[in-house]
């Protein structure tokens, strides 16, 4: 190869570019074959990731329509709540009217007679005036006065028992003081009713208070 003869460099460098072209060709190639198989790696994961989006949708679509029942059923739930609510109350409405009117049928009515003494002891007369009373005794009685113990087991309708108290200073001039009286119906039902004494004298109150049992 003559190297002096410009046509040798000529096709020397002629070669050189078509090699070159050829490599950019080989090269750009590679690089598309490249890009091609990212691309199918990645349109490989994208459809694993919509076939995964699809059944995520499934299960979240289940799950609502699970919910939708349950709040129905909680919605039911809460209607018969409601409705046998309100029938517990009309029925324990009826319960404590029938109660009542039992318990006035056969409620005992104590009421202060009449009493006298002097300023060491005082004794009083007490009358029922209603039904039956049972298990009649003294209860708790104010510091400034002794009172007599009071055990009687029932006093029929009309019937009277009497009871003192004294002071405990001896004189019950000036003496304001309490004593409690309990007893019961026929049924059981416990009543207080407080006898008050005032310079002296004394009183029941007017109405017995029911004690209500927990």
């Amino acid at each position: 190869m003559d190297w002096s003869n410009p046509n040798t460099w000529f096709s020397l460098i002629s070669a050189i570019g078509s090699l070159a072209t050829f490599g950019g060709f080989v090269f750009f190639f590679l690089k598309d074959k490249q890009k091609e198989d990212t691309i199918r790696q990645l349109a490989g994961i994208a459809d694993g990731q919509y076939k995964l989006l699809g059944a995520l949708e499934k299960e979240v679509n289940a799950l609502l329509r699970q919910n939708d029942i349950l709040v129905s059923q909680l919605n039911e739930l809460g209607n018969q709540t409601a409705a046998m609510q309100e029938a517990n109350d009309l029925l324990r409405l009826e319960s404590s009217k029938t109660d009542l009117t039992r318990i006035n049928e056969i409620k005992p009515i104590l009421k202060s007679g009449s009493g006298g003494g002097d300023s060491h002891r005082y004794e009083y007369h007490i009358h029922n005036n209603g039904k039956t009373a049972y298990n009649i005794r003294r209860g708790d009685v104010s510091p400034e006065v002794f009172a007599d113990a009071i055990e009687i087991g029932s006093l029929e309708k009309g019937k009277e028992f009497r009871f003192g108290y004294s002071a405990r200073d001896g004189n019950l001039s000036n003496v304001n003081a309490d004593i409690e009286l309990l007893f019961e119906d026929e049924d059981g039902n416990c009543y207080r009713q407080w006898f008050r004494i005032v310079n002296r004298s004394g009183r029941l109150d007017t109405r017995a208070i029911r004690i209500v049992k927990n």
